[in-house]
């Protein structure tokens, strides 16, 4: 008999875009963000992370992505603009918590976010959601 498990796994894609205020300025940073997040997440690496800055005029940033034994995680840092902002995804077949993935992101400043949660499972109710949510200092919480 044909073995189907991978039709009950939870495939789920976040995609994020976070404002900051202290946006990674190394591939060190970069590549350690991206360990912790696996950590974090509790997934396992399957290619390590892989972080390099982008010289081009325009894009300058770090981007790392690590592969995982569920998928992966990736992102990217624009740290030139006026208001800095990292854009990163994970996308995994094994169940994470939003709120792990967000706090991670405290880690460059994050104060607002837009994210977008994809359900990608074979049989989805509601497959894509937006979301918008503000750091609040005080109570430590997205709200």
């Amino acid at each position: 008999m044909e073995n189907n498990s991978h039709c009950d796994l939870d495939h789920r894609h976040i995609i994020v875009t976070a404002f900051v205020s202290n946006p990674p300025l190394t591939v060190e940073i970069g590549e350690n963000w991206l360990h912790e997040l696996v950590d974090i997440v509790d997934m396992k690496i399957l290619m390590n992370a892989s972080a390099i800055y982008c010289e081009d005029l325009g894009n300058e940033g770090v981007t790392g992505v690590v592969g995982l034994t569920t998928s992966h995680a990736s992102f990217h840092s624009w740290h030139d603009c006026e208001k800095p902002f990292v854009q990163m995804d994970l996308y995994s077949c094994r169940h994470f918590e939003i709120e792990d993935v967000l706090n991670h992101m405290l880690k460059f400043g994050a104060y607002e976010i837009d994210y977008v949660l994809i359900d990608r499972n074979l049989k989805a109710n509601n497959p894509i959601q937006r979301v918008n949510r503000t750091y609040n200092k005080e109570t430590n919480i997205w709200e």
